[in-house]
C-alpha cells in the first residue's frame, strides 16, 4: 500500500535557477588628477566554483591574451588524478600478471 501511494505521487518537480545576462556600464578606478573612463574593460566572474588561491593581475593592468588571471585551489583534483593514475598502474600490473599466468599454463 505504501509503495502504491509513493508511486502515485510521481517525480517531484526540480528546482532550476536562472539569471538574466545584461549589459552594464563598467567603470574602473585609476588614481589621477582629472576624470578617466575605461575604453575596454571586463568584469571577471568564474564559470566554476572554487577557492581562489592567487590573482595574477592588478586592477587596471593590461593583460596579454591567454595569460592566466586567477588560480583556483586544485588540490582535490590533483589528489583524484594521482589516485586514478595509481589505479591504472595497478590494473596494468594485474593485467600483465594474468597474461603471464595464462601463458605459463599453456
Amino acid at each position: 500500500m505504501i509503495k502504491k501511494s509513493i508511486s502515485a505521487q510521481g517525480i517531484p518537480a526540480q528546482t532550476v535557477s536562472t539569471a538574466k545576462a545584461q549589459f552594464t556600464e563598467w567603470q574602473g578606478e585609476f588614481q589621477a588628477v582629472g576624470t578617466l573612463r575605461a575604453v575596454r574593460g571586463a568584469d571577471i566572474a568564474p564559470e566554476v566554483s572554487g577557492v581562489i588561491t592567487a590573482i595574477h593581475f592588478q586592477s587596471g593592468q593590461e593583460i596579454e591574451a591567454g595569460a592566466p588571471l586567477v588560480q583556483l585551489n586544485a588540490e582535490t583534483d590533483l589528489a583524484r588524478l594521482q589516485s586514478l593514475a595509481a589505479a591504472a598502474d595497478l590494473a596494468e600490473v594485474n593485467y600483465q600478471r594474468d597474461q603471464n599466468s595464462w601463458r605459463s599454463r599453456q
